[in-house]
Formats: structure tokens, sequence, C-alpha cells
């Protein structure tokens, strides 16, 4: 049991790199000397800090043996879906 909740917390951990990795290519090519580039770089860098909290979140829960919430992780990585398309939208 032990195992498996150790395999899936190293799951999430990787897509959440993955996310911010990806983020982290956005960052470093915008343009943030207009307007909308300067919006587009603080979307990106709240879908850093929110794939960061999600992984503290995962790496405090698996430290202390405790079940993840399944609701807040589902709603971590909304909150980064949302911010991703909004990044593009503007």
């Amino acid at each position: 049991m032990t195992s498996n909740i150790g395999q899936v917390n190293i799951r999430l951990v990787g897509l959440f790199l993955a996310i911010q990795v990806i983020s982290l290519y956005f960052l470093w090519t915008l343009n943030t000397v207009n307007e909308i580039g300067e919006g587009r770089f603080a979307i990106f860098l709240a879908v850093d800090m929110v794939s960061f909290a999600m992984i503290s979140y995962v790496y405090r829960a698996y430290k202390n043996n405790e079940q993840l919430n399944k609701g807040l992780v589902f709603g971590g990585c909304c909150m980064i879906i949302v911010l991703f398309f909004a990044s593009f939208v503007l």
C-alpha cells in the first residue's frame, strides 16, 4: 500500500514539475515590454506558484503518511488549467 501511494506521489510531482518547466519556458520567451506581455508574465508566474504549492502539499502529505485530499489536488490542477487558458486568451 505504501509503495502505491509513493508511486502516485512521484507521478503527481513529476506532472507538476513538467508544468513548471513548460511555464518557465513561456516566461523565458515572453516580451515584457508591452502590457500584454506583462499580463502573461504574471499569469505564468501564478502557474509556477500554484504548481510549487501543489508539490509542497504532496511532499508534506507523503512525509506525514497522510492521504492526499483529492479535492485539493483536483482544484490545483483546475486552477493551473484555467490560468494556462487565460494566458493564451490574453
